[in-house]
């Protein structure tokens, strides 16, 4: 059985080199992709982390003040907050 692989093996050199080629080319995109999914992972765990005290939940109306007051400036932002009353429940 192995003397017949052998002999397949040297004389079809091409497709024995192709087929070498595929399997490790195989091999490392998974490696990779598996690497970038992993720092991906990383990245996005890292800005959650920065932005989680950021994070403001409020009424709907607010939301579109705050983004415009944003794009102002943090320093009216600032004052926008500071006049904001805390909400009733």
């Amino acid at each position: 059985m192995f003397d017949l692989i052998i002999r397949s093996m040297t004389q079809r050199k091409m497709r024995t080199g192709l087929t070498i080629f595929g399997i490790a080319l195989g091999i490392f995109a998974v490696v990779v992709m598996g690497g970038m999914s992993e720092h991906m992972n990383l990245v996005v765990d890292k800005s959650l982390k920065l932005l989680a005290n950021n994070i403001e939940v409020g009424p709907m109306e607010h939301l579109a003040v705050s983004a415009r007051l944003m794009n102002q400036g943090s320093d009216r932002l600032k004052e926008y907050q500071e006049l904001q009353m805390p909400l009733e429940y």
